[in-house]
């Protein structure tokens, strides 16, 4: 059985990959490729990279039982087995937490005659941190962006250190590392053609296209971000001072629309409606 693992990390365009899998599912099985639709997430494989360090999530609704990686993966093996797949594909963000004694353990709970292969995306710490802290905002988040830099770039590189460590010297894997790029498109065909191959990767993208929002180039995005937040999140007060946003057309070109903006309080009595959309 192939074996191929997406392993992020956090914001490599992960959730909208994810989602176009999920979407694809059974059009993959036809063509030999088995993607596990989990009860805890759907979408994704999280569950089974929690289990691999022992985490109990605890969620709401779920069994408190913590299952063991050897019991997940064997299930999902035979499911794949089950529709005549040769392929079990999987994805989650939080693979990229695991570590060297992680890994050998989820390999060897599903015994040998498999081939594995991992691919990751690279975007550079600089990004993934502007990218984690607006997210963050988003969700209430009201300490400044340079309390929080170095963590999160420190993480994200000892991540990429480790990655480039680890490929190199396990001999039961081949791996990929791919460019992220803010043209999702285009990220995301080069992303499905390394997973499941030219042929399929462009007929997966080709028929699940993005949802985006579609602005003219002169838009200021990053006023229209915070006035949504301002408007769904009235009750914490934003403390970015810098914040680099990327907006694209339906089409998948990109609109040009690269803001550093200023986020300075004056902007709190901006009017939405002077916005032009």
């Amino acid at each position: 059985m192939e074996i191929v693992v997406h392993i992020g990390p956090h914001r490599t365009g992960t959730t909208s990959l994810q989602e176009l899998l999920d979407e694809s599912r059974l059009k993959l099985i036809d063509y030999g490729i088995y993607y596990p639709k989990d009860v805890i997430d759907s979408k994704a494989h999280h569950v089974l990279a929690w289990a691999c360090q022992h985490r109990n999530m605890g969620l709401i609704g779920h069994s408190n039982e913590i299952r063991s990686c050897n019991s997940i993966l064997k299930d999902w093996l035979n499911e794949a087995q089950d529709e005549k797949c040769g392929t079990l594909l999987m994805s989650s963000e939080e693979f990229a937490k695991l570590r060297t004694a992680d890994w050998k353990s989820l390999v060897e709970s599903c015994g040998k005659g498999h081939h594995w292969t991992l691919v990751a995306a690279f975007r550079s710490p600089d990004e993934i941190a502007q990218s984690t802290y607006a997210q963050l905002l988003r969700s209430g988040l009201t300490q400044d962006f340079d309390e929080l830099a170095e963590g999160f770039k420190r993480g994200v590189q000892n991540f990429y250190d480790f990655y480039d460590e680890f490929v190199t010297i396990a001999d039961w894997c081949d791996s990929s590392l791919i460019q992220y790029s803010r043209l999702t498109d285009v990220f995301q065909i080069e992303m499905c053609e390394t997973l499941l191959g030219v042929k399929l990767g462009r007929l997966v993208t080709g028929r699940s296209p993005n949802k985006r929002l579609s602005v003219r180039p002169n838009i200021n995005i990053s006023k229209l971000l915070l006035e949504f937040n301002r408007h769904n999140f009235p009750n914490f007060k934003i403390d970015l001072k810098t914040f680099q946003f990327s907006q694209e057309f339906e089409d998948g070109q990109s609109a040009a629309v690269v803001q550093i903006a200023e986020f300075e309080e004056s902007l709190s009595k901006a009017d939405l409606y002077d916005i032009a959309i």
